[in-house]
């Protein structure tokens, strides 16, 4: 599928290495190894090596003293870490203490608030019912007072009457 996607001939895929030149095509076998000109084993370079191996030394010698430094300075910052959330928790104990009273106040001003107003609208009634009763009372004592004397005269009347009778 890739290669019909991408139009890609297939022939590159089918196709046989061929033999070198002057090679039989029945002789040659591609998986075989080439032969090597040089005769006896591969030594290397071994003098350059001992650079690579003192380089490679020395940065693991710098990576172990990294680990080192970067383990104290952890500790260090764990600590100071460990000190700070200490300190906001003793600040956050306190302020919810202080929220809790301040809400326990709050919750006591306003009970004294509704016991105000209660006792202020008990008051504004009796208030009414006492300006209703003085009302009533001078109503009575204005119908006395300008009644008073005719009614005096008229039992006093009825008494002679009486008396004489």
């Amino acid at each position: 599928k890739f290669y019909k996607k991408n139009k890609i001939p297939m022939a590159l895929l089918s196709r046989k290495e061929k033999p070198p030149e002057g090679v039989p095509m029945y002789t040659y076998d591609p998986d075989k190894a080439p032969e090597t000109s040089w005769s006896g084993s591969f030594g290397g370079r071994r003098g350059e090596s001992k650079g690579v191996m003192s380089i490679i030394a020395m940065i693991m010698e710098d990576i172990k003293s990294e680990m080192k430094v970067a383990r104290k300075e952890e500790a260090e910052a764990q600590k100071v870490y460990e000190e700070s959330m200490d300190s906001i928790r003793e600040v956050l104990e306190s302020q919810t203490a202080t929220k809790t009273a301040e809400e326990q106040e709050l919750a006591e001003l306003a009970a004294r608030k509704f016991d105000g107003e209660k006792f202020k609208s008990e008051q504004g009634k009796e208030m009414a019912a006492q300006q209703q009763l003085k009302d009533s009372l001078r109503n009575d004592c204005v119908w006395v007072k300008t009644h008073f004397k005719g009614r005096w005269e008229a039992r006093k009347n009825e008494i002679n009457g009486l008396v004489e009778a």
